[in-house]
């Protein structure tokens, strides 16, 4: 509409200015003729066609102006609500992720509570079986110091039969042979004899009747007030492990002295000395199971040092020696320091 306006005004004044061009106006001084009324109507027309078309320009440039004003208000309403439609999300946003950390938190914080609990739980099934497993060894020492007991007096009660079965057979191929009569002991001479012994017989060694029985050579002994022939035999240790050590004649001042032979321990090699700084536990209560046979003797526990630590090496019954004492293993105290002293056999 607005173009069809200034098409019209532009027309009108292209037509105004041809007209006058064709008909120029009279001179300034010249006499201006009367102008007839039909000219003054045209005029008239042609002003009030000219007022309309300025209040036409006038209107259309209002509506013009209202118009960009409301595009303006409304691209400023279109402003403020994508800004508020921002905030908004933003607001949406940060509370949907204070709403997530805080259910992260909350999840955080149960796991947390549960792992607690678990680790609770596991300290206790640890506890438990750290009990169960003391029980259980505890049974299991008891039940293996029984087994001992029982294996040690059926080897006595074995060691005893077959003893008796082997004194038995040597008496019965030996009968007839001199004896010494019993009673002396090591290092104490029997009999005084101004004459020296007599050679030794050379023997026939018989087979042995086990590979656990030792040759003990003939010798020349004494019987009563007089030197005496003993015939070689075998003879099974009274302890594993022991050393026959052979009888002997000594001169001294003219007069020569008998020393029977003699069982030995074996030597037992130095055990390297434990010293522990630390002192070792009290000593825990034991049950003391019935002896395997009445030559038997209980043997305490005791601490032990395991190079770590100390351990608990439980008692047990041990067969007695028949000349010899057994002294226990003990702890001794020096300055700040404990030293071990190992069990050990000692003769009366």
């Amino acid at each position: 509409m607005k173009r069809s306006l200034v098409l019209s005004c532009f027309a009108l004044s292209v037509a105004l200015a041809g007209r006058a061009q064709a008909h120029p106006g009279p001179q300034r001084n010249a006499v201006q003729p009367a102008m007839p009324a039909a000219t003054h109507v045209a005029d008239d027309n042609h002003r009030r066609e000219e007022e309309d078309r300025r209040r036409q320009a006038d209107d259309q440039r209002r509506r013009d102006d209202d118009n960009r004003r409301r595009d303006e208000e409304n691209r400023r309403r279109g402003e403020d609500q994508r800004r508020a439609e921002e905030q908004r999300r933003g607001q949406d946003q940060r509370r949907a992720e204070e709403q997530r950390r805080g259910e992260d938190q909350r999840r955080a914080e149960e796991q947390r509570r549960r792992d607690e609990e678990n680790r609770r739980r596991a300290e206790d099934q640890r506890r438990v079986d750290e009990q169960r497993q003391r029980e259980d060894a505890r049974r299991h020492a008891e039940d293996e110091q029984r087994h001992r007991a029982d294996d040690q007096r059926h080897q006595w009660e074995d060691q005893q039969r077959r003893q008796d079965e082997e004194r038995r057979r040597f008496e019965e191929t030996q009968r007839g042979a001199p004896v010494m009569a019993p009673g002396p002991v090591r290092g104490r001479p029997i009999g005084r004899f101004t004459a020296p012994p007599p050679p030794v017989r050379i023997e026939s060694r018989p087979p042995p009747p086990s590979p656990r029985h030792v040759w003990v050579g003939g010798y020349w002994g004494v019987e009563g007030d007089r030197q005496a022939w003993v015939p070689g035999r075998w003879e099974l240790p009274s302890a594993p492990g022991e050393v026959w050590v052979d009888a002997r004649w000594n001169l001294a001042d003219g007069v020569w002295s008998f020393f029977p032979g003699y069982w030995q321990p074996p030597a037992a090699p130095p055990a390297p000395e434990v010293i522990v700084a630390q002192a070792p536990p009290a000593p825990l209560p034991e049950a003391v199971p019935p002896a395997p046979g009445p030559d038997f003797f209980w043997v305490p526990g005791v601490w032990v040092w395991n190079g770590q630590q100390y351990a608990w090496q439980a008692g047990h019954w041990e067969p007695a020696r028949n000349g010899w004492v057994w002294h226990p293993a003990h702890w001794e105290t020096r300055g700040h320091h404990w030293h071990w002293r190992p069990g050990r056999w000692r003769r009366r």
